[in-house]
């Protein structure tokens, strides 16, 4: 069974924390129920916050986590997904600076079998596009060019409504 991973934060878009959670959790569930079968999840998932604490999303609901993501040693997910920013994106950012470290470390820590992936907004939270949005400084290499498209796309989207 793989073992997925939700970070939870203050601002996140609820639905897409519990989204995740859902569709993860159901994996390999629902269609055996409907036939009749006995269920066999696929995935484990859990919400794991700053310290272990609830955290707060931006309609109000306010979620209870299944352990810290800070915890020493913190690596035995398969899966990590930080969802949708829903609070403004930089409050949110400058708020979880130790997040944007501990997620920084996957790129040179020996966890090949840990992969990191993000809904929407979430994105922001790559170290180098948050310290961008936190206008510490513009980053280079393929990274640039990601966030130069990032940059057209917001200018567009802006333009559009």
């Amino acid at each position: 069974m793989y073992t997925v991973s939700i970070i939870g934060f203050d601002g996140a878009l609820a639905s897409a924390v519990t989204g995740i959670i859902d569709l993860f959790r159901l994996a390999g569930v629902t269609w055996a129920r409907i036939h009749g079968d006995e269920p066999q999840p696929w995935f484990r998932t859990r919400l794991l916050t700053r310290d272990g604490e609830p955290c707060k999303c931006i309609n109000g609901l306010t979620l209870v986590s299944d352990g810290a993501w800070n915890e020493p040693d913190r690596d035995d997910s398969d899966l990590i997904i930080i969802p949708t920013i829903g609070a403004p994106i930089e409050k949110v950012l400058a708020g979880n600076s130790q997040l944007i470290e501990w997620l920084g470390n996957f790129r040179t820590r020996e966890t090949p079998n840990v992969h990191v992936a993000s809904n929407c907004t979430g994105a922001f939270f790559s170290p180098k596009l948050a310290c961008s949005m936190a206008g510490r400084r513009r980053p280079t290499g393929d990274s640039a060019t990601s966030f130069g498209s990032v940059t057209r796309l917001c200018s567009f989207i802006r333009k559009s409504w």
